[in-house]
């Protein structure tokens, strides 16, 4: 049986913070991100791989820009065998998808690109690979799904209910796929591996689709077959992805096995400087990009010193009364829906003796008296 290479959500973009440029003009973010990339094409033919699959947002913007689109193309060239591909939200240029970045990559080298909102799919090495590009209607989807039972792998880029969306995300999750609703018993489909969480984790039927997060580099993973795979990303992009294991998988479709490999890349961190600890200070913040904080002024200096040595981006600030800050500030909890978000916000705001439905009326008049007014 053969054996793939996986990974997703890359989001490659000449990314602003903490960027320099090269001797040779790119912007440092991007070439780092690349150079990834590059790395994961030669390690599946350092695996001897049958084929790379990838689940969405190669890119991080719809509009990508020729330099970013000319490094990614060269990079995607290099591979020798196979690569599978599905667009993800940041890789459309608008919501039907019939065009989005990477249409043009399809036949590209090795290139498939799996689109058409139809699912389609291609055949490797025996094995049946579908793909459902991203959609906001999980009708739509599962509509996709049912025309792909008779497919070994199938590479989605949507939201699952009960998975982690992410540490600083407000999710919906009754608006997500529903693993239960997929009956993926019923089908051929041994393994979903889904793009747009970037925390990687496993969503299991023995375990009720309950998703386990992996925070750990355990070398070797067995899979139930119906499971779901988010690979999460190979890079960490912001402070939002701190703690987040980040790399790609190799999948043994014959020993039912999941290999994690992790990334070797700047990871984003948050330190506070202490003199006394100095020895782990500078081994946290060493070629990571670093947020840091000091308790007094007197610190400032001496955490810049070694952060400028050590550190491949840092910014430093004077530690500030957290508790106080956020005295008075509504509680949001992840899996709030947006209704709920704005509604706890209004009433944490609303003058005395007004009301939510009063305050919306209210608004909307006066949007509508500024909107006839121009």
């Amino acid at each position: 049986m053969p054996k793939f290479k996986i990974f997703s959500d890359i989001h490659v973009h000449p990314w602003t913070a903490f960027a320099k440029i090269t001797k040779s003009g790119l912007n440092s973010r991007l070439a780092e991100i690349v150079g990834v990339l590059k790395k994961i094409i030669e390690a599946a033919h350092e695996e001897s791989c049958d084929a790379i699959l990838f689940s969405g947002d190669l890119f991080h913007v719809p509009k990508t820009d020729a330099v970013t689109m000319d490094l990614v193309a060269r990079a995607l060239r290099r591979s020798e065998i196979p690569i599978v591909m599905i667009p993800g939200n940041h890789d459309e240029a608008e919501k039907m998808a019939h065009y989005h970045t990477m249409r043009s990559l399809h036949g590209l080298a090795k290139c498939i690109v799996l689109d058409d909102r139809e699912g389609r799919s291609v055949e490797i090495s025996g094995t049946k690979i579908g793909g459902i590009p991203f959609t906001s209607s999980n009708r739509d989807f599962y509509r996709c799904l049912a025309r792909l039972q008779d497919s070994d792998l199938v590479l989605a880029h949507t939201g699952f209910a009960g998975a982690t969306a992410g540490f600083d995300y407000i999710a919906d999750q009754k608006h997500f796929v529903q693993p239960h609703r997929m009956k993926l018993e019923d089908t051929r489909i041994k393994l979903v591996i889904a793009g747009h969480f970037h925390q990687p984790q496993m969503m299991s039927p023995e375990n009720g689709y309950d998703s386990r997060k992996i925070v750990d580099e355990e070398s070797v993973r067995k899979f139930k077959e119906g499971s779901i795979l988010v690979p999460g990303a190979p890079v960490q992009h912001n402070y939002g992805d701190i703690g987040s294991l980040r790399g790609s998988w190799t999948l043994d479709l014959e020993r039912k096995s999941l290999k994690f490999i992790p990334s070797h890349c700047p990871n984003f961190v948050r330190l506070q400087f202490r003199p006394k600890e100095l020895g782990t200070f500078e081994r946290l913040s060493s070629g990571n990009y670093v947020a840091c904080k000091v308790s007094q002024e007197g610190d400032f200096q001496a955490a810049c010193e070694v952060l400028r040595e050590k550190a491949k981006g840092f910014t430093v600030t004077v530690e500030k009364d957290v508790e106080a800050e956020n005295k008075g500030r509504p509680r949001i909890r992840l899996g709030m829906s947006s209704k709920k978000v704005l509604k706890k916000y209004i009433k944490k705001t609303i003058p005395p003796n007004h009301s939510v439905a009063g305050l919306l009326k209210t608004g909307m008049k006066l949007l509508r008296e500024a909107e006839s007014s121009d």
